[in-house]
């Protein structure tokens, strides 16, 4: 899926809007599902087809979501349209954007192993004038900024999923012709799906702290007030 950050002025004194294509995400973070279509959440909206130039549409994951709008006329239905969209966008600058975008930075670090470095949204553009060409913002040395050529990065979180051993038993091809031997004396082992469910609904994940983190977000724990 492809991200547009807007207005995150991290090493981006022109607020320059910034991409990143991830993989793996939860998509409750993203969708909710009525009357058998997906909607977007709050804070993501669609991003603008025209702003995503054909050359970097291989990052897309299109898909079909239902926006709706109030209804024209008081009493009437509202207004519901299904659109194709190719990528979603979010705004640092809002308090509900820059949360989200804080717990999407934290679940790629916690997903990616420790030996990898957590790529760097990339600039859409120099300035607000300019063509679009993406760069990754790096400070040099002396503290100045520089902007350094680099495609989109994407990142493909299904890649990290942990595997336990699982012992299967099978028949050794030495006994099969004789009946008298039914013990099984050979053991194979074959990696499954180690996962990690919510207690409080049915989101899953490959880790502990995945689950953690979700729980903290999505159900927040209400302190009882007591009475003196």
């Amino acid at each position: 899926m492809l991200l547009r950050l807007v207005d995150h002025f991290r090493d981006n004194p022109k607020r320059i809007d910034k991409l990143i294509a991830v993989k793996g995400l939860p998509e409750e973070w993203f969708f909710t599902e009525r009357d058998g279509h997906k909607e977007l959440k709050k804070p993501w909206e669609a991003d603008i087809d025209k702003n995503i130039p054909h050359d970097i549409r291989h990052l897309c994951d299109p898909m079909y979501i239902v926006l709706r709008y109030p209804p024209i006329e008081k009493g009437r239905d509202e207004v519901i349209e299904k659109r194709r969209i190719l990528g979603v966008r979010i705004d640092y600058n809002s308090e509900p954007g820059r949360q989200m975008w804080d717990d999407i930075e934290r679940y790629i670090e916690e997903t990616l192993p420790r030996n990898e470095r957590i790529p760097v949204p990339v600039l859409c553009s120099r300035d607000e004038r300019s063509a679009f060409e993406t760069f990754t913002p790096r400070r040099t040395a002396r503290g100045s900024l520089e902007l350094v050529p680099n495609p989109v990065p994407f990142v493909d979180l299904t890649k990290y999923v942990l595997t336990k051993v699982e012992e299967v038993k099978v028949k050794s091809p030495l006994v099969v012709n004789n009946p008298a031997q039914t013990e099984e004396s050979m053991v194979s082992a074959r990696p499954t799906q180690q996962s990690f469910t919510c207690e409080e609904c049915d989101f899953t994940h490959h880790s502990p702290r995945g689950v953690r983190m979700h729980a903290v977000k999505r159900h927040p724990k209400k302190e009882k007030v007591g009475t003196v």
